[in-house]
């Protein structure tokens, strides 16, 4: 057996063996045979699609509102230390994004303390290395330290 196979396996009896709930939603993965579902199958979030559909209809509900009350709720129940007074009392700070190239592509990040820096390091690694791949299959040659 290969390794993807175990892995395959092992996820598979790790999602069965658990019942759905905050941590685990085995329903977006198993079909109801507990099977994999297939390439292409369509996988519905119900409980997704109802928070989106409120947010679209009363957007200051995720602040101070059902959807609120519902992320409090689930915070507290998964160990959180979100309250819903914190949702109501949230201001959002406007900062200058994080901008960078890569290719002709230009892209925009959060600044810290967001996560936007590390992905920009990841992207600047990623655009070394895809130049290093370019420079060998055009020149035949590795780059000299």
């Amino acid at each position: 057996m290969t390794s993807t196979v175990l892995r395959t396996i092992h996820l598979r009896l790790f999602l069965l063996s658990y019942p759905n709930n905050f941590f685990v939603n085995r329903d977006l993965l198993l079909d109801e045979n507990g099977e994999f579902k297939k390439l292409g199958e369509t996988i519905k979030i119900p409980k997704l699609a109802k928070t989106l559909e409120t947010i679209r209809d009363d957007p200051m509900s995720f602040y101070n509102g059902s959807i609120a009350e519902s992320i409090a709720d689930d915070m507290k129940k998964a160990g959180g230390i979100i309250t819903l007074d914190d949702l109501k009392n949230y201001t959002v700070e406007v900062t200058d994004p994080i901008v960078n190239q890569m290719g002709s592509k230009r892209w925009f990040a959060v600044p810290p303390p967001a996560s936007g820096a590390v992905i920009t390091l990841i992207l600047n690694i990623m655009k070394g290395i895809l130049n290093f791949i370019f420079y060998y299959l055009c020149t035949g040659k590795n780059l000299e330290p």
